[in-house]
Protein backbone atom coordinates (compact mmCIF):
# COMPACT_ATOMS: atom_id res chain seq x y z
CA UNK A 1 0.00 0.00 0.00
CA UNK A 2 1.23 3.53 -1.10
CA UNK A 3 2.20 6.08 1.92
CA UNK A 4 0.32 8.50 0.14
CA UNK A 5 -2.99 7.64 0.13
CA UNK A 6 -5.31 8.96 -2.66
CA UNK A 7 -7.97 10.28 -3.65
CA UNK A 8 -5.63 13.29 -5.48
CA UNK A 9 -7.27 17.18 -5.76
CA UNK A 10 -9.88 17.20 -8.22
CA UNK A 11 -7.72 19.54 -10.78
CA UNK A 12 -5.69 16.62 -11.39
CA UNK A 13 -2.85 18.63 -11.34
CA UNK A 14 -0.06 19.74 -9.00
CA UNK A 15 0.05 23.25 -7.59
CA UNK A 16 3.58 23.74 -7.83
CA UNK A 17 5.16 21.62 -11.14
CA UNK A 18 1.93 21.82 -13.03
CA UNK A 19 1.68 18.22 -14.01
CA UNK A 20 -0.48 15.37 -13.25
CA UNK A 21 -0.79 15.07 -9.78
CA UNK A 22 1.39 11.73 -8.33
CA UNK A 23 3.04 10.22 -5.40
CA UNK A 24 5.80 12.26 -6.74
CA UNK A 25 5.13 15.17 -6.14
CA UNK A 26 3.94 14.56 -2.29
CA UNK A 27 7.49 12.88 -2.20
CA UNK A 28 9.35 16.24 -3.58
CA UNK A 29 7.02 18.48 -0.95
CA UNK A 30 4.74 20.08 -3.82
CA UNK A 31 1.66 18.97 -2.09
CA UNK A 32 0.45 18.09 1.37
CA UNK A 33 -2.50 17.17 3.24
CA UNK A 34 -4.54 19.52 5.55
CA UNK A 35 -4.42 18.53 8.68
CA UNK A 36 -8.24 19.65 9.53
CA UNK A 37 -9.74 17.93 6.96
CA UNK A 38 -7.24 16.05 4.34
CA UNK A 39 -7.25 18.12 1.56
CA UNK A 40 -4.43 18.10 -0.73
CA UNK A 41 -2.69 22.13 -0.66
CA UNK A 42 0.40 23.70 -1.39
CA UNK A 43 3.18 23.70 1.39
CA UNK A 44 2.80 26.71 3.31
CA UNK A 45 -0.89 27.99 2.24
CA UNK A 46 -3.96 28.26 4.08
CA UNK A 47 -6.80 25.55 2.86
CA UNK A 48 -9.69 27.22 0.81
CA UNK A 49 -12.51 24.37 2.11
CA UNK A 50 -11.20 25.39 5.60
CA UNK A 51 -10.69 29.37 5.35
CA UNK A 52 -14.40 29.23 3.53
CA UNK A 53 -15.82 27.43 6.51
CA UNK A 54 -13.61 29.80 9.10
CA UNK A 55 -15.42 33.19 7.11
CA UNK A 56 -19.00 31.84 7.09
CA UNK A 57 -18.70 30.85 11.34
CA UNK A 58 -17.05 33.99 11.35
CA UNK A 59 -19.83 35.75 9.42
CA UNK A 60 -22.66 34.03 11.21
CA UNK A 61 -20.98 35.38 14.90
CA UNK A 62 -20.94 39.01 13.67
CA UNK A 63 -24.57 38.80 12.16
CA UNK A 64 -25.37 37.61 15.46
CA UNK A 65 -23.70 40.32 17.66
CA UNK A 66 -25.18 42.91 15.46
CA UNK A 67 -29.03 41.53 16.00
CA UNK A 68 -28.37 41.62 19.36
CA UNK A 69 -27.09 45.05 19.20
CA UNK A 70 -29.68 46.52 17.26
CA UNK A 71 -32.09 44.61 19.74
CA UNK A 72 -30.64 46.42 22.74
CA UNK A 73 -30.69 50.03 20.74
CA UNK A 74 -34.50 49.66 20.97
CA UNK A 75 -35.16 50.28 24.66
CA UNK A 76 -32.46 52.92 24.58
CA UNK A 77 -33.35 57.04 24.67
CA UNK A 78 -36.60 58.70 24.02
CA UNK A 79 -37.07 60.38 20.59
CA UNK A 80 -36.74 64.38 21.02
CA UNK A 81 -40.18 66.22 19.81
CA UNK A 82 -38.70 68.24 17.04
CA UNK A 83 -39.36 72.59 18.39
CA UNK A 84 -38.09 71.97 21.68
CA UNK A 85 -35.03 72.48 23.73
CA UNK A 86 -33.27 69.82 25.99
CA UNK A 87 -35.76 70.51 28.72
CA UNK A 88 -38.85 69.53 26.75
CA UNK A 89 -40.02 73.32 26.00
CA UNK A 90 -41.26 74.71 22.87
CA UNK A 91 -38.05 76.97 21.84
CA UNK A 92 -39.17 81.00 20.90
CA UNK A 93 -39.82 80.49 17.58
CA UNK A 94 -42.77 78.69 17.81
CA UNK A 95 -44.73 81.63 19.65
Amino acid sequence: MAPYPAPFPDPHHCGTCKKVFTTTCVKKGHMVRCPKCDHWIKPGNQCPHCKAVEDAEERRKKEEEEKKKKEGDRGGKKKKKSGTNKKGKRSLAQY
